[in-house]
């Protein structure tokens, strides 16, 4: 998906601080692989053989999707300024420092500060280190960071070269809902369908 649309998008950028060099995308192939796991301010799961104790082949579909549940439910965030903005996972982990991978457009529905809610309930401040100029535009895509002594769970990146048509995906997040306060995460399940020529 290229980010922002060709035509009626008028350019607005999110606002971070310049010195700070991650490594998170370091290449085109690794933010692709981002987006694939980015819906609809969620994030998509697929069956993550390291985090399930037992192989993918000898668990129901039911167990499997209860198990990503709660993977899903562990890494997943809400972003917030005043009010709800939508949802992030989080991605890294180093010392006392995460990072959140969210969506561009959650972070222009409000502006800073940003407030990242966690699993327990606990609330950091955010701040945008991934400007929307580090991704070209083409990409819906922003990172923030928090600090917390607490250890939460990160997502495992899997290998998008790896999917077939047909296995099942999973898409978690906080979907904005004008008549609720977005409290509750959402659970998707779908297959794939289509996969991108390489």
């Amino acid at each position: 998906m290229k980010w922002p649309p060709q035509q009626g998008y008028k350019n607005q950028h999110i606002k971070g601080n310049k010195d700070d060099n991650y490594s998170l995308f370091n290449s085109t192939s690794q933010v692709v692989k981002m987006i694939f796991c980015l819906i609809c301010t969620g994030v998509f799961l697929s069956g993550d053989g390291d985090r399930l104790k037992t192989p993918i082949a000898s668990v129901s579909p039911q167990s499997l999707a209860t198990k990503i549940t709660q993977i899903a439910s562990n890494i997943t965030v809400r972003i917030l300024n005043q009010d709800f903005l939508g949802s992030g996972f989080i991605v890294q982990h180093n010392n006392q420092e995460y990072l959140v991978v969210t969506n561009q457009h959650v972070l222009r529905a409000g502006e800073p500060p940003y407030t990242i809610e966690t699993v327990d309930g606990s609330t950091y401040r955010g701040e945008v280190i991934a400007e929307a100029n580090t991704f070209k535009n083409q990409y819906d895509l922003a990172v923030l960071r928090f600090k917390a002594d607490t250890n939460y769970q990160t997502a495992k990146i899997g290998n998008s070269l790896n999917l077939e048509v047909g296995e099942s995906v999973f898409a978690a997040g906080f979907p904005y809902q004008e008549s609720s306060s977005a409290k509750r995460l959402e659970f998707w399940r779908n297959l794939i369908f289509l996969l991108p020529k390489n």
